[in-house]
């Protein structure tokens, strides 16, 4: 009995990369945009850069593996003092990827990550540092995309998010690719009760924003493609917005123009 536990643990990895080569894959992407716009709130209504990398290896049958780094920098003095250092924001993140394919041309794509993310410069102890656990799935199909994403906080806060939303993507020409999303921002008690300061007694569970986008992509080879995009932004919490004040904008209509490269 033992002998064959073994024979099938040494067989089975076998079986499933008998076919498997090791590639590897990246990508980088910018974007200058005029707001911040995050977890159902304007973080900043302010001109920032936020940059993409991606690098990541097959798995073969298992998937992708990859390691993720973000940032965004503040592209105006006027609250400079609130993020002194070059990075307002740095996150690292280790994901995993899966596609699955239930019928031609419905895909079921899957991504679990764990994000590590500084506030206010590279030092955990010059800022604020937080842990999260993220997965999201978007089902494509020949006529929509539907999408949800789950996000949850650890250290030192503790919250959970979630955004659920639909788009579709039109080829106009070659040259031009028109993308309209739909999507909508739900956090628990907590999550509400941090995102827009309210007391305890006034937060709830469920919906806090919406939000809405038309992406125009210009790809230029199989490897590179610019884009511009244009939305409105709004909280539907009704406490949160009666509690916002200016500098944490209700509703705000955002411009985002950037460029994306694959290698």
């Amino acid at each position: 009995m033992k002998l064959a536990a073994i024979l099938l643990a040494l067989l089975v990895p076998g079986f499933l990369f008998a076919e498997w080569e090791p590639d590897l894959h990246g990508s980088f992407s910018f974007d200058f945009s005029n707001a911040y716009i995050s977890r159902g709130r304007t973080t900043l209504d302010e001109p920032n850069v936020k940059t993409d990398w991606r690098v990541d290896m097959g798995l073969g049958p298992l998937g992708r593996l990859g390691l993720w780094h973000w940032n965004y920098h503040l592209l105006s003095d006027r609250i400079a003092y609130k993020a002194p250092h070059f990075f307002a924001e740095t996150d690292w993140g280790v994901y995993w990827d899966y596609e699955l394919e239930l019928a031609e041309g419905i895909v079921l794509a899957n991504e679990l990550m764990w994000d590590w993310m500084v506030y206010c410069g590279w030092d955990p102890e010059d800022g604020l540092s937080d842990y999260e656990l993220r997965f999201g799935q978007s089902l494509k199909t020949p006529l929509v995309t539907l999408f949800w994403k789950y996000r949850a906080g650890f250290m030192p806060t503790r919250w959970d998010a979630f955004n659920v939303g639909l788009k579709r993507r039109f080829r106009v020409v070659e040259w031009l690719h028109l993308t309209p999303q739909l999507s909508c921002d739900l956090g628990n008690h907590r999550l509400v009760k941090q995102r827009y300061g309210l007391a305890d007694s006034e937060a709830e569970a469920g919906a806090m924003a919406v939000q809405g986008e038309l992406r125009a992509d210009f790809p230029v080879t199989d490897w590179c493609s610019f884009y511009a995009a244009i939305g409105q932004f709004g909280v539907v919490n009704a406490a949160a917005r009666r509690h916002l004040h200016r500098e944490q904008r209700r509703d705000i209509t955002f411009f985002r123009v950037g460029a994306e490269l694959k290698f």
